[in-house]
């Protein structure tokens, strides 16, 4: 990069003075009278732009021609930091441009950069580009970014504003650092106030000398085609405007709830829903998009279902699903809606508790309705207790009675509550559980010398299958097939619905008809010369057990059974053992989920062991386990 000097002919005169193609253009500016300046050479006042023009005119062309860069000199009295610096004037002796810190809060622009640090009273070289070590901390900032002349001197990252203040870009951030490294090309300053160059809008706006008094200069009204609106009434507050014989004219003010009606002129009315509506209102818009009654509901309504209801969720109308047959509505806060389809109203299906609390704990007897055999309780008619408490390894036998508790029903340890089948003994079969106020169930088949003898297969039982018997030389019978109540009576299901629960019952015309639990087992066969094979076990019976609540303490095992009995073992020869009876089924009505300690059981029973090489014969089915919410 070449070195600039100075056109000797310009040597001791004010810069560019010389005759060169860079001379000032406007010596009049420069109070030049009669060949003499009243200023410095290189002055820079607020009227002098040509100068500054002129400098970077020459900088310019001479940067294009090849050069770059100036022999300068600082004699401020102290060092200059590496930045924008600006020329003060020419030192013939030192043959050296004198530099000076830029400013942008005055009219003291960069003109070079020093890419280093210049002390006092030294010579060195200034350029129009390059990179240079700031004072600044660029390391919030991003490469790239503009860095402006600050004002008092050096640069900065926020580009300044206000009357005559410089705006002068002085390079980029090369560098995200503490000091910044700087690079790039000094720019031509841009000068914002109103005492130098002015920028294009503000010269344009600046003619308080031109103005012209459109009320006392002007006669007759603007017509429209000239931007006017030929007309010389003003609008007042409320009041629009309408084009009326060719004049823009207000409109009187309507009266309130009025709308503006087209008309030659228009005209305030009310809307006419009659007249004034077009189609149907959408429902976005406030309507029922519907031009019936009817339409517009159902266009509303969140119903889709035969039997649906409207119901609220708190904040919005909700679709409360059809039940099912025979279901009545409850009010449930614990649901969306509100409001829950049950089997039945909760107020009478627990009783009336008229029995009182019952405890049964082996030792007490008689207890209401109930007799005690070692750890077994038997009822002897349906109870109606206040609230039901059971001693663990106490055990209380339905025997077709149903069981009501207005209260809670409390299970200790391995306390239960059962409708359990009889076991087959050696070859005789286990005897049905009898009916009552509920159906029973039906009886297995004694083992037999020979053949087995059939085992009855039930109907309206909703229990399950006996197992069958186990052969030998004599063929073993088949368990017991448990037939459903047929669709008309409700079918296998009958008992979901609470009417039939509680009464035990089938539905429609067979309304009196008990239906009943589990099937019985088939007998084993013998071995055809003295020894008979084992009796089949009977089916378990119906439990319903209807409480308000449930409590577990401290249980293990199951709570409340159905379980068909077990197939007979034979006693000697080789002999086959008895089926399981099938299990029955078990009816809970209450309020809410089982808790985690009270489990149920309705399995079939286990076949009975064979003697010598007799077959081992069949489990019984399990029967079924409904729970009734209220």
């Amino acid at each position: 990069m070449s070195i600039l000097t100075i056109d000797p002919i310009a040597i001791g005169k004010p810069i560019f003075e010389g005759a060169t193609a860079y001379r000032q253009k406007d010596d009049a500016a420069d109070n030049k009278v009669s060949g003499a300046y009243s200023h410095l050479p290189i002055e820079f006042s607020a009227t002098e732009a040509n100068e500054w023009q002129s400098v970077f005119s020459y900088i310019a062309n001479v940067s294009k021609a090849g050069g770059g860069a100036l022999s300068v000199r600082n004699a401020t009295g102290g060092s200059l930091a590496a930045g924008p610096v600006k020329v003060t004037g020419y030192d013939v002796t030192n043959a050296a441009f004198l530099i000076g810190l830029a400013d942008a809060s005055g009219a003291n622009p960069a003109l070079m950069l020093l890419l280093s640090a210049l002390p006092n009273n030294s010579n060195g070289t200034a350029y129009v580009g390059g990179t240079w070590t700031s004072t600044i901390d660029t390391t919030a900032s991003s490469v790239g970014v503009p860095v402006y002349l600050a004002a008092g001197g050096g640069v900065t990252l926020s580009a300044p504003g206000g009357a005559d203040t410089i705006q002068q870009v002085a390079g980029q951030v090369q560098t995200l650092a503490n000091p910044g490294i700087i690079s790039g090309l000094l720019r031509a300053p841009a000068k914002f106030g109103t005492s130098w160059h002015q920028n294009l809008s503000i010269n344009n706006a600046l003619l308080a000398n031109a103005s012209i008094d459109l009320t006392a200069k002007v006669v007759n009204t603007l017509p429209i085609a000239n931007g006017g609106t030929n007309s010389s009434t003003a609008l007042t507050n409320g009041k629009v405007m309408i084009s009326n014989s060719g004049q823009m004219l207000e409109l009187a003010n309507g009266a309130a709830n009025t709308v503006l009606h087209s008309g030659t002129p228009p005209t305030w009315s009310q809307v006419n829903l009659a007249q004034d509506v077009l189609n149907v209102l959408p429902i976005g818009s406030g309507g029922t998009n519907g031009a019936t009654a009817a339409t517009g509901f159902n266009n509303l309504s969140p119903l889709t279902t035969k039997g649906d209801l409207v119901s609220r969720d708190g904040t919005n109308n909700i679709r409360l699903a059809v039940g099912t047959d025979g279901q009545v509505l409850k009010a449930d806060s614990t649901q969306t809606s509100g409001l829950a389809w049950s089997n039945g109203a909760a107020g009478g299906v627990f009783g009336d508790g008229s029995d009182g609390a019952l405890v049964f704990n082996g030792v007490a007897s008689p207890v209401a309705g109930a007799t005690l055999s070692g750890s077994t309780y038997t009822l002897t008619r349906d109870i109606f207790a206040s609230s039901i408490s059971i001693s663990t390894a106490v055990s209380l036998f339905n025997s077709s009675f149903k069981i009501f508790c207005s209260g809670a029903a409390t299970f200790n340890g391995t306390a239960n509550i059962n409708a359990n089948g009889k076991s087959g003994v050696t070859n005789t079969a286990g005897s049905a559980v009898g009916a009552n106020t509920l159906g029973g169930s039906t009886v297995g088949s004694n083992g037999a010398v020979g053949n087995a003898g059939a085992v009855t297969n039930p109907t309206n039982a909703l229990g399950g299958n006996g197992g069958n018997g186990g052969a030998s030389v004599g063929s073993g019978a088949l368990g017991g097939t448990a037939g459903a109540p047929t669709a008309a009576q409700g079918g296998i299901n009958v008992a979901s619905n609470i009417h039939n629960a509680l009464s035990g019952a089938l539905a429609g015309t067979a309304a009196t008809t008990l239906f009943i639990g589990g099937a019985g087992g088939g007998g084993g066969g013998g071995d055809n010369v003295s020894n008979p094979g084992g009796g089949g076990g009977s089916g378990a019976g119906v439990l319903l057990v209807a409480a308000r609540s449930f409590i577990a303490v401290g249980t293990s095992g199951t709570q409340i059974q159905a379980i068909g009995g077990n197939g007979g073992s034979p006693a000697s020869g080789n002999t086959g053992a008895g089926g399981g009876g099938g299990g029955g089924k078990i009816i809970i009505v209450t309020t809410a989920a089982l808790p985690s300690g009270i489990a149920t059981s309705a399995a079939g029973g286990t076949h009975g062991t064979p003697s010598g090489t007799g077959g081992a014969g069949t489990n019984g089915a399990a029967g079924s386990v409904t729970t009734i919410l209220v």
